[in-house]
């Protein structure tokens, strides 16, 4: 710091020059009000008064000053704040605007304009002379005075947020421009309307042509040259803001614009009009968070097809969150062929009326993340064909999806066919009450890469898929936090159908199965080995009326410890055990039920017998009960084959006698 002493008109002995300062953080200093007092009651009211220079200053922060009700005096000091590249005024509730009108001509250097977190500002520059502006005076009503232009040429960053007073840049009537702008981020400025086309309605004025403004200025008037190089634009609950864009938006205002995000709330929302997404011919990121919108890209005011044919064609990214009332992204079907053809993220996250995720004939065959999540609306996620061209597709999570019941959506053509998941190394499916499996028709579905599979909390997840199935780099499921599940029974469709066997069977002695869908646990290879049957003593079964025949007999060897089974109601089932064809020489030196004391049988309308062949023996039977079975026509019959005709029935054949099956 230098002190300089100059003898001027102006009165002023001496100031103080900070030639070296380039930068400048003043943060938390609540009580204070200037930077240099000064000599008189004008100089002392701004932080920065005619008493200091910065001729090098770069970079200035400004933050938590709640004193500071004025930054600078209307009139800079000479010398000071050209090379300005970086502002930031940060918490400061006292201030009513940031700049004066005189610093307009310092700023031709400036990158980086951040205000933040001012509640009291209304507009970014003062006026251009305090006792010329009639405090009276509403600049929101028709006017007729000159245009003023704001040229920024090096600013490459502008943040606005959290302004909630904010009514524009400049109190009179004005245009901005901004040729080197790349970001900007407009966050809860509820007073004021972002955009508007430029304005074109004129009067004349004297004889020169004025423009007419009939409603409040926005902080944006847009014309071609106003956002020439915008990348990012980033728009969060601006309350004010009902329409992102009015009326027709030609693709040259925003035709550099890379990422769009905007987040609404749901008491208000931000429509977004069917011309503004489709005139970003090179948007690559685009997010909508927190709207109740009813479609996303809306196809009115197309003339044809042909004119989809540019639209997301470069998206990379596409983000959706927080859409309660979202039923569609396209009102209806149309050729989308090039539409969304780059895309490589989509994630999908509380849309739950959304019933279809994608137009069928979507391609996806650059995408790499797929991530969906409290979607109710789905009760499948995928087409064949989309599927099928999810090629290089790294990751897929599928979470808290009440009604979906498989990820890949069944066909009423009966094909068998490859679906190529090539490049797919994670996949998570957790919270889905109703998925029954990943795929239900007849493909083959190979994953030479797949290494981390996450599921948990499917309680209907039978098995993974129903045709082939190739994992050779799995070895292993995973919890959803993280940990390995011990069971591993060599690939994963058994693996899963084991899991389901252990939530049918819990850890119990007496068991009791009720109006469940049980079918494939009963039928199923595994359940002969595995301890949970092994140690059952009472079995109850009632209300399951899938089964034809209630179990086969690999499944019945496991019941080495069955006291007590009671078996009501299962209007489908024919026989209560049938013997396999490959399994009938085994049980001939096998006998079943050999501990049995208690059978019911109960409510079976077509039950016909409860067994056939000579394997079984009851030896410690006590109590048997059999009651309304108005088709049983022989208990145990010595006849062979499930469909197999009774010559003669009676309860108890011949061959059931001899062998003294019964001992009572």
């Amino acid at each position: 710091m230098e002190q300089v002493v100059f003898t001027e008109e102006e009165g002023i002995t001496e100031i103080y020059l900070f030639t070296k300062l380039v930068l400048l953080k003043l943060i938390r200093l609540p009580k204070l009000g200037t930077f240099c007092h000064g000599d008189n009651s004008e100089t002392g009211s701004a932080l920065f008064n005619e008493k200091v220079r910065f001729p090098s200053l770069n970079d200035l922060l400004i933050a938590d000053m709640g004193k500071c009700r004025k930054i600078w005096q209307d009139k800079v000091t000479m010398g000071s704040f050209y090379e300005l590249t970086s502002l930031e005024v940060r918490n400061c509730g006292s201030l009513s605007n940031i700049l004066p009108f005189s610093m307009v001509e310092r700023l031709q250097k400036l990158e980086t304009l951040q205000i933040c977190e001012c509640e009291s500002v209304e507009r970014i520059f003062g006026p251009e002379d305090d006792h010329r502006v009639n405090s009276n005076e509403s600049h929101e009503e028709t006017s007729t005075e000159s245009t003023i232009k704001f040229v920024f040429p090096k600013i490459r960053e502008l943040n606005l947020r959290m302004l909630p007073k904010l009514k524009g840049f400049y109190s009179k009537v004005h245009t901005t421009e901004w040729p080197s702008l790349k970001k900007l981020w407009v966050i809860e400025c509820s007073k004021v309307e972002t955009f508007s086309r430029e304005f074109i309605n004129f009067g004349d004025t004297q004889g020169e042509r004025q423009p007419l403004i009939s409603v409040q200025q926005p902080l944006f008037w847009i014309t071609e040259e106003t956002f020439s190089n915008l990348e990012e634009l980033f728009l969060f609950r601006n309350g004010n803001m009902k329409k992102i864009w009015h009326g027709a938006l030609p693709n040259k205002y925003f035709f550099n614009l890379r990422r769009l995000k905007l987040i609404g709330s749901l008491e208000a929302s931000v429509t977004i009009p069917n011309c503004f997404v489709q005139s970003l011919p090179n948007l690559d990121y685009f997010s909508v968070e927190k709207n109740v919108v009813n479609e996303l890209f809306p196809c009115e005011g197309l003339m044809d097809e042909d004119e989809h044919a540019g639209t997301l064609a470069h998206l990379k990214e596409l983000r959706l969150s927080e859409l309660p009332e979202l039923t569609h992204l396209w009102k209806k079907e149309v050729s989308l062929a090039q539409v969304l053809c780059n895309l490589e993220f989509l994630q999908v996250v509380e849309c739950r009326k959304l019933k279809n995720l994608l137009p069928i004939s979507v391609s996806l065959k650059h995408l790499t993340t797929l991530k969906v999540s409290k979607c109710h609306g789905f009760r499948n996620l995928l087409t064949f064909t989309t599927a099928k061209s999810m090629v290089q597709l790294k990751t897929m999570s599928v979470t808290d999806c009440k009604m979906i019941e498989e990820i890949i959506a069944s066909t009423t053509d009966e094909v068998t066919d490859v679906v190529f998941f090539n490049e797919l190394e994670s996949l998570e499916l957790d919270s889905l009450p109703c998925l029954s499996r990943f795929c239900s028709v007849n493909y083959a579905l190979v994953f030479p890469k797949l290494e981390k599979v996450i599921i948990g909390q499917c309680p209907k997840m039978e098995f993974f898929t129903v045709g082939e199935l190739s994992t050779p780099m799995l070895s292993a499921l995973q919890s959803t936090n993280g940990e390995e599940i011990e069971l591993w029974e060599g690939d994963l469709n058994a693996t899963i159908q084991q899991l389901f066997i252990e939530k049918v069977f819990p850890i119990s002695e007496d068991l009791e199965l009720s109006s469940i869908n049980i079918q494939r646990a009963w039928n199923h290879k595994l359940l002969a080995t595995h301890s949970y049957a092994r140690n059952l003593t009472c079995l109850t079964i009632e209300g399951c009326h899938n089964l034809n025949c209630l179990f086969s007999s690999s499944m019945v060897k496991s019941f080495v410890q069955l006291k007590k089974l009671n078996i009501e109601n299962c209007e489908n089932v024919e026989n209560v055990i049938f013997v396999e064809g490959s399994a009938k020489e085994e049980m001939t030196n096998r006998k079943l039920f050999r501990v049995l004391e208690f059978l019911v049988l109960k409510d079976l309308p077509i039950l016909t017998r409860f067994c056939h062949g000579n394997y079984f023996e009851f030896p410690l039977l006590t109590s048997l009960s059999i009651e309304t079975c108005p088709t049983l026509k022989t208990f145990i019959s010595g006849a062979q084959g499930i469909n197999s005709k009774i010559a003669s029935p009676t309860l108890f054949d011949k061959k059931a006698i001899d062998v003294e099956v019964f001992q009572f």
